[in-house]
């Protein structure tokens, strides 16, 4: 439950490109009863990912916060650990065929609190 878990975070982290994953933002819920481990905490604090930097919908913003286009890209976690890195640790058969699922999603903006169409189609 914890490796698989851990691993998960990881990964979402480096896909989402998450700077600010540190031990503070790590939980497990615990039973107040018996101190016995519940499960991992629902994913949270993903205050410093990609998305938040998108000013405008400018998709050059996404290539400049990731570093993209460099030969050694170098976009690290908090723990100083290149996303691409990251990937390769943690990604298993279950998260690809999970990523498969999602190839081609788009976002659809909610009625009444709709991005503009440039920052939905640098998202995409």
């Amino acid at each position: 439950m914890g490796k698989q878990a851990l691993s998960d975070l990881m990964l979402f982290d480096a896909i989402i490109g998450n700077v600010d994953r540190h031990l503070g933002n790590l939980g497990m819920l615990i039973d107040n009863d018996t101190n016995e481990l519940i499960k991992p905490a629902p994913i949270f604090d993903n205050g410093r990912a990609f998305i938040n930097f998108i000013k405008g919908g400018k998709s050059d913003q996404v290539v400049n916060h990731f570093k993209l286009g460099r030969k050694y890209p170098f976009f690290k976690s908090y723990f100083n650990h290149r996303f691409d890195k990251l990937v390769k640790m943690h990604a298993t058969p279950r998260h690809l065929e999970l990523l498969d699922k999602i190839e081609g999603f788009a976002f659809t903006p909610h009625p009444k609190y709709t991005p503009s169409v440039s920052f939905l189609a640098t998202l995409s």
